[in-house]
């Protein structure tokens, strides 16, 4: 509001690798009148949350005063007349703005490295080809292990429909079956459809009643609409969600399905609704985006990095280039860094080899291996850093006492292996998904720990 001294605006900060940065909520008041001087608190209290920034710029002294003293302590940005004076006239404005913000606020507040959540738009990187086939008409299937980016698939598609100001994004719905409440037939048809359309006589609706109301719903929508379902491995089994499948075949939506090892399996099976969905396997990051993934935070955050191509090698030997591990050892390397002399560097990376949360960390992905393929993980751990063929897959399955299996039934195998993140399919060939694993389980030790 102008005439109260008082603007609300937002910035969206794609290329700053801070949290919250992707979406800047900010409030530039001014003026001695009591509703200006009462804004910057009560802004602050609206738009406070862990992953939102928030930021007040304050043209007037009085104003000024009124912010620091509403706004607890390295809380939000509060900028004055004269430091909103050096920014404009900065020749390099963003890294005077990121330098403001890091002696302002807590540098663990700004640490994007997240485990929990789908991606940030300013902390997703790669996926460029995903992205193009998801952009296109054609129903897809996205299979690949816990947290390697599926969720983060979805949110970007969505957010890069409403920047291209593409129609499509008004009648593109992302579901999370997970909190799927009764995985029945009927149980699931009510769930989409509440989803979809959260009125009270689709709270009844049954399985049989799935197509016509998929009918009504393109016609509602006046275009096709689009079904973004995550966590898809309880409920694609059920017959309601194969007419799901067949309504996107003929035309009633599109869907674009996340899930692990249940849904590729669905999606291989000839004997399948869903046997025509293109079907993706994300691979790890490139070495350039594992690189920019894991650099420009630290950097963002004040912090050098000494030999940059070795500590890339150190990491991409420890995380394998999969996005989750890389998130998960920046905020390890963060903890080291604020006690250390804030140099990123190959020796402490190395130290990292001594984590005893690492470790742990990296042992329960093979801990959660199917049972009855963990003695073919113990003859794979062996190969190191080798590819892994399909043969040695093979010879691997005949060492543990299981019967020969074909090369189908073999790359299938490697397939499960990809989905429980115990190998990774990287630059055409199956390998250890982190290559460090095998350094922890020495070959005298991996019997005792797999049985």
């Amino acid at each position: 509001n102008i005439d109260t001294d008082v603007v609300e605006f937002r910035m969206r900060l794609r290329t700053v690798r801070l949290r919250g940065a992707d979406q800047v909520g900010g409030l530039l008041v001014g003026g001695n009148g009591n509703a200006a001087l009462r804004a910057a608190g009560q802004f602050w209290q609206r738009s406070v949350g862990p992953s939102q920034l928030v930021q007040i710029i304050a043209v007037s002294e009085t104003a000024h005063r009124s912010a620091e003293e509403k706004i607890p302590s390295r809380r939000a940005l509060i900028v004055s007349s004269l430091q909103s004076e050096q920014l404009l006239l900065d020749v390099n404005p963003l890294a005077h703005w990121k330098g403001l913000l890091c002696r302002q606020i807590a540098k663990s507040q700004l640490l994007p490295f997240d485990i929990e959540h789908p991606a940030a738009a300013n902390m997703f990187f790669g996926r460029e080809t995903e992205l193009e086939l998801l952009s296109g008409s054609e129903s897809v299937a996205i299979a690949g292990p816990g947290r390697i980016g599926k969720t983060s698939l979805l949110h970007e598609h969505r957010r890069r429909l409403a920047l291209g100001r593409d129609p499509r994004v008004h009648a593109s719905i992302l579901i999370d079956c997970y909190y799927c409440p009764n995985k029945s037939e009927d149980g699931f048809a009510r769930f989409l459809a509440m989803q979809i359309n959260p009125i009270r006589r689709n709270a009844s609706l049954t399985a049989s009643q799935m197509i016509h109301f998929l009918q009504s719903e393109r016609t509602r929508y006046g275009q096709t609409p689009e079904f973004l379902l995550d966590e898809v491995d309880e409920v694609v089994k059920l017959s309601s969600f194969g007419l799901l499948a067949k309504a996107a075949r003929d035309g009633l939506c599109r869907m674009i399905v996340a899930g692990k090892g249940v849904l590729l399996d669905m999606v291989r099976s000839k004997h399948s609704a869903l046997d025509r969905l293109r079907s993706i396997l994300p691979e790890p990051l490139l070495a350039v985006e594992c690189r920019t993934l894991l650099f420009e935070p630290f950097l963002d955050l004040g912090f050098r990095i000494s030999d940059p191509d070795a500590v890339l090698d150190r990491v991409l030997d420890l995380t394998g280039g999969l996005p989750q591990h890389i998130h998960y050892i920046g905020k390890k390397l963060f903890a080291m860094l604020i006690r250390a002399d804030g140099v990123l560097s190959p020796r402490l990376v190395d130290s990292l080899k001594e984590d005893f949360d690492l470790a742990l960390y990296l042992k329960s992905t093979l801990l959660a291996v199917d049972p009855q393929d963990r003695g073919v993980a113990e003859r794979l751990l062996k190969l190191g850093r080798k590819p892994i063929t399909v043969p040695d897959l093979q010879k691997a399955v005949l060492d543990s006492g299981r019967p020969k299996l074909g090369l189908t039934e073999a790359a299938e195998l490697a397939d499960k292996l990809v989905v429980s993140n115990f190998l990774a399919w990287r630059g055409g060939v199956y390998r250890l998904a982190v290559p460090t694993i095998a350094d922890y389980y020495p070959s005298s030790e991996i019997g005792r720990v797999l049985n």
